[in-house]
């Protein structure tokens, strides 16, 4: 009987370092600076590099941050100068001169 394991990846799902670099929005010095301090996984031999779109996508999650819930979000308030004090763009926050 002959078992033969599923391919780890299809040619489809392999992306080049500049392909990796752009779907992750970055340069690809940088995806070379994360892939030597394996911060990032991906398939190396000598002369080849490259980055599984799983993988890829997997990292992205793991780096996501969350967003805050509406209740908890309050928009900055520029605070109002202090008498006698004035600066470029801000209107007088003050009533008396």
């Amino acid at each position: 009987m002959h078992h033969s394991t599923p391919p780890l990846a299809t040619v489809s799902q392999l992306l080049t370092k500049a392909e990796a670099a752009a779907f992750l929005g970055i340069a690809p010095r940088t995806l070379d600076d994360w892939r030597t301090a394996q911060a990032i996984p991906c398939i190396e031999r000598p002369g080849y590099v490259r980055f599984l779109r799983s993988d890829l996508d997997a990292f992205i999650q793991r780096h996501r941050v969350a967003a805050r819930t509406a209740g908890a979000f309050r928009p900055r308030v520029r605070r109002a100068c202090k008498k006698g004090n004035s600066t470029e763009g801000v209107t007088a926050c003050h009533s008396n001169p």
